[in-house]
């Protein structure tokens, strides 16, 4: 008995700290790798939704510049469409006016020949 009342207090810590120590470390890298890979989890569901938000960004942007050349040119179709109207208005009021020319013409060249 003499024998187990001599051994030193801190090497029975010493021994029975390296089991718990590895236990520690095992827990603690396990927690640490399950972290990493709810980072890195996290980290790319970031990056996909960043990625997301700018392409849906650029198409928006490509649909409104899109739209505006859509709508200016539909005004450069309206502004053509209206000076063709204008136009055919003009045009019509001088078919008229040369009807009316040929008719009294024709009116006078059947009076004349009359006489």
């Amino acid at each position: 008995m003499s024998h187990t009342s001599k051994i030193n207090p801190k090497l029975i810590k010493t021994r029975l700290l390296p089991k718990r120590i590895d236990k520690t470390l095992d827990w603690l890298e396990a927690s640490r790798d399950v972290w990493k890979d709810k980072c890195l989890t996290a980290k790319l569901a970031l990056k996909m939704k960043t990625l997301s938000i700018k392409r849906l960004r650029d198409s928006r942007d490509k649909w409104k510049n899109q739209t505006k050349q859509f709508a200016i040119t539909i005004q450069q179709i309206q502004n053509e469409r209206e000076n063709y109207i204008k136009e055919i208005e003009n045009l019509k009021r001088d078919l008229i006016k040369k009807s009316s020319e040929i008719e009294n013409l024709k009116k006078k060249s059947s009076s004349l020949l009359k006489n």
